[in-house]
């Protein structure tokens, strides 16, 4: 089944929730100064990526559309995942910036 306009939103919001939300721990966590500046790029740039996708009627469907959403979807499951696992700060860094990323592209392929 197709995704919807809705549910590639969700996926942009629920990046930018969870990037803002968990922000001060992975500051705290952070033991270099490189990771302190990954953590605040992560949240600037999940904070664009979701003011666009609310701009953007996130309507255009088709192959390139679901291959992003899922690659979206699953890239936040990580986030998800490496938090509740307590994953290293490093780790949950990385995981942040692909999910970012992910949802980046799914919303420039799904806009209408």
């Amino acid at each position: 089944m197709a995704s919807t306009a809705q549910e590639r939103f969700e996926e942009a919001r629920r990046v930018f929730n969870d990037t803002e939300k968990n922000k001060r721990v992975d500051l705290r966590d952070s033991t270099t100064l490189a990771q302190v500046q990954s953590v605040l790029r992560n949240a600037e740039k999940a904070e664009i990526v979701y003011l666009k996708a609310s701009r953007a009627v996130l309507e255009a469907n088709g192959p390139a559309v679901e291959a992003a959403y899922k690659a979206a979807k699953s890239a936040n499951d990580a986030v998800s995942k490496a938090r509740k696992d307590a994953e290293a700060v490093a780790d949950r860094i990385r995981k942040v910036a692909t999910a970012i990323s992910a949802v980046g592209d799914l919303v420039n392929k799904a806009k209408s």
